[in-house]
């Protein structure tokens, strides 16, 4: 039997080593991820990272199969430069340019999904009387066939132009509730005061990425969001904030010209 310690910093067991394999296959687990056996002196046992336990390699490798690094492979994507540090925080300036090395890797079909996208929603927005809310209501699917394709090629894993409308068929319901409801919460924070705002929109970030990697309902995906990114919340702001710079500065500069 062992326990393990969940992306939410909880403790989750004692479970048998088939439930640890189905929890790695599901992606809810990997290398890192802390595990302990259910010894008889419990309470003296260690954490140690799942990956050092032979048990569970074959299900490890299948899961994630190693990417050798090559001289075509950037020293990243080796693990020798993640955008984390060894304590699990996130390092905004790494992960930022990690981010823009991936966009040039998949330059020509990051563009294609992105225009896809941007006609869809324009598209949806110019029917009459409707078109606004009906946009509003599909945001959520949208966004999360967007994750789906990005978290796609960070794994090197294979995606398609059309998976980007993957989400209206996966979890759609918990896409559509997540969207909204972290919208309406940070408008909210907003209109009644600023800072709430700001940090409900930080907080909820990874909410349609949980939901539609990990599949979860979207409650328990706002608060792993909102739990996990409270511990680093402000590595995680200036990590987005310097993501949505290049729009914040042309926002600006087309507001004053």
């Amino acid at each position: 039997m062992y326990t393990i310690i969940g992306g939410d910093g909880n403790e989750y067991g004692p479970v048998s080593a088939d439930q640890v394999r189905d929890w790695i296959i599901e992606r809810r687990a990997n290398h890192n991820t802390k595990i302990k056996r259910a010894t008889d002196d419990s309470e003296g046992a260690e954490w140690t990272p799942l990956g050092d336990l032979t048990e569970f390699h074959a299900a490890l490798q299948h899961t994630y199969p190693p990417q050798p690094a090559s001289a075509e492979t950037p020293i990243e994507e080796s693990g020798t430069d993640l955008g984390w540090n060894e304590e699990g925080q996130i390092r905004p300036l790494t992960a930022y340019l990690q981010s823009w090395q991936l966009l040039l890797r998949n330059l020509p079909f990051l563009l294609a999904v992105s225009a896809l996208f941007w006609a869809t929603s324009t598209l949806i927005q110019s029917i009459p009387y409707v078109g606004g809310l009906v946009a509003t209501l599909i945001s959520g699917a949208l966004a999360g066939g967007m994750a789906i394709v990005f978290l796609s090629r960070i794994r090197n894993e294979p995606s398609r132009l059309l998976d980007l409308y993957a989400g209206f068929g996966l979890a759609f319901f918990s896409l559509l509730m997540g969207s909204v409801l972290t919208q309406l919460i940070t408008l909210v924070g907003l209109v009644f005061c600023l800072l709430p705002g700001i940090y409900f929109a930080v907080a909820f970030a990874f909410t349609i990425p949980l939901i539609i990697d990990q599949d979860l309902d979207f409650w328990t995906a706002m608060g792993l969001s909102r739990q996990s990114v409270t511990r680093q919340w402000f590595s995680t702001f200036v990590l987005l904030l310097l993501a949505y710079l290049p729009v914040l500065l042309f926002g600006t500069y087309v507001h004053f010209e």
